[in-house]
C-alpha cells in the first residue's frame, strides 16, 4: 500500500536525520515522493484523506534539500508546498526556508530581509524596510501601552 510505504519512508527518514545520516534521509524522502507520484497520487487526490501525510513528506523534503545545500531543489519544493497547502500557517516552514536559501546561497542578507518583510505583509504585519523616526516612536508607544501594568 502506497500510503503505508510513504509513512514508513517518512518515519525512517526522521531516524536517519536524527542519527546524522542526511544523505540517507534525503534518499528515503525522495523514495517516498517517488512512490506517491508513481501511484498517481497528486496533491489534489491526497487532499481527500492523506493531506497531512503529503504535507509532512514535502516539509521534510524541503528541509532535507536545504540542509544538504541543494538550494534549487529546495526552492522547487518550497514553491510546490506554497502552491498546494491549505493554510497560511502551513506555508510558514516553506517561507522560512525560502529566506534561508537566499541568504545561504548568496549571502545577500538585505534581500533575505526584503523577502521576509514581503512575507510578513501577507500575514497582515507591515514593517517598513527603512522606518522613519516617527514610525519608530509610534511603534514604541504602542508597545509601551500594550505592556503597561504587566510584570516582566
Amino acid at each position: 500500500d502506497c500510503k503505508e510505504l510513504v509513512k514508513l519512508n517518512l518515519k525512517v527518514s526522521h531516524l536517519a536525520r536524527n542519527s546524522g545520516a542526511l544523505g540517507k534521509e534525503n534518499a528515503l524522502l525522495h523514495k517516498g515522493l517517488e512512490s506517491l507520484k508513481s501511484s498517481g497520487m497528486t496533491w489534489m487526490t491526497w487532499k481527500n484523506g492523506n493531506y497531512e501525510l503529503t504535507r509532512q513528506l514535502y516539509d521534510a523534503l524541503l528541509v532535507s534539500e536545504y540542509s544538504s545545500g541543494a538550494y534549487d531543489a529546495a526552492r522547487a519544493i518550497i514553491d510546490e508546498v506554497i502552491d498546494n497547502v491549505n493554510t497560511p500557517r502551513e506555508k510558514l516552514n516553506a517561507y522560512t526556508h525560502r529566506i534561508m536559501c537566499v541568504m545561504s546561497e548568496t549571502s545577500e542578507y538585505g534581500k533575505g530581509l526584503e523577502i521576509g518583510l514581503k512575507i510578513l505583509s501577507k500575514y497582515g504585519i507591515d514593517v517598513p524596510f527603512s522606518p522613519t523616526k516617527a514610525v519608530m516612536a509610534k511603534g514604541l508607544m504602542k508597545y509601551t501601552v500594550a505592556l503597561r501594568n504587566r510584570s516582566i
